[in-house]
């Protein structure tokens, strides 16, 4: 099984039985972001024991799984699918979420 697959079934598996205990150190946090337009951006964050973070975006009725990258400031987590170009940024309460063709949604905080 390929690493990516590992990955997006642990991932998927804190969303989908909430209530297991997740690995010591590991967290998973839901937020919901609002933005302009009356706009909003949900994410579940699953950070984990071992410094590696994950954010599952639920953007148009799909769960698209996203892994931090290296960011000088906030946080930045890049789909791991390929067919997909999505970009998250956040720092503080504030988020943006970006794709390859510029800004999807932009003022967002919790």
């Amino acid at each position: 099984m390929k690493k990516s697959s590992i990955i997006l079934l642990s991932i998927f598996s804190f969303i989908a039985f909430p209530n297991l205990t997740a690995a010591a150190g590991t967290t998973v946090d839901s937020v919901s972001y609002s933005c302009a337009k009356n706009e909003v951006l949900r994410v579940v964050y699953v950070n984990g024991a071992d410094g590696k973070s994950f954010a599952i975006l639920q953007q148009m009725e799909e769960m698209i799984p996203m892994a931090e990258t290296i960011s000088a400031s906030g946080a930045v987590y890049n789909a791991i699918d390929p067919n997909y170009s999505y970009t998250l940024r956040t720092k503080g309460s504030n988020a943006s979420l970006e794709d390859s063709r510029g800004t999807i949604l932009d003022g967002c905080s919790e």
